[in-house]
């Protein structure tokens, strides 16, 4: 009878030693899935930035007001892993210009950056 218990008692560390290592593996393949959605990201962004470079030339024929907006647009892309974290945005998404002209999110940039 006393070894038919230990039996029991040994079958249940086991599982709770199973069950803990199938949390942690859960927890680190969460922790991998967030990191490739946040890479995915911040490439987007970045891809973004590049694309909308020309906004910023000095003789590009947009008015003052359509180059303040844009730029104001690339600070958005610049940050927008930082709103996700800091949970000033919901979604982890790169929003495209006409987009964001339509859901612009306030914030305060992290740091001036060199593509604003």
């Amino acid at each position: 009878m006393i070894l038919g218990e230990k039996n029991i008692d040994l079958a249940e560390e086991r599982m709770k030693k199973i069950e803990e290592t199938d949390r942690k593996w859960k927890i680190e393949l969460q922790d991998q899935k967030r990191k490739e959605q946040v890479e995915k990201i911040r490439k987007e962004s970045w891809k973004k930035l590049r694309e909308c470079d020309w906004t910023q030339i000095a003789d590009e024929p947009l008015s003052q007001e359509e180059k303040k907006e844009w730029r104001e647009y690339r600070v958005y892309l610049g940050n927008v892993e930082y709103l996700w974290q800091n949970k000033q945005i919901n979604k982890l998404e790169v929003m495209e210009f006409e987009q964001w002209k339509d859901n612009k999110p306030s914030f305060k940039p992290v740091k001036k950056r060199w593509y604003i």
